[in-house]
């Protein structure tokens, strides 16, 4: 059973670590939907419009992909 739990949690480093590298409103948006903020907290926060929130949610995801070496639905990352 320790292996299974290792490697998440390995995974989950790996995941936080790239959420830091990533440029700082890409990463506080990341942050923020993975504590279950929605669109209009978030818009608040970084100071947007709540209908720009998918669009930067969106590309931190690809760049997180990318840093992560995770292909993405287009066939790469990033």
């Amino acid at each position: 059973m320790t292996g299974p739990r290792r490697v998440r949690t390995l995974r989950s480093v790996d995941r936080l670590s790239a959420v830091r590298q990533l440029p700082s409103m890409h990463a506080v948006a990341v942050r923020l939907r993975d504590d279950g903020a929605d669109a209009h907290v978030i818009a608040v926060a970084l100071d947007i419009e709540v209908d720009q929130v998918s669009t930067l949610l969106h590309i931190a995801d690809r760049k997180l992909a990318n840093l992560m070496g995770v292909e993405t639905g287009s066939g790469r990352a990033g």
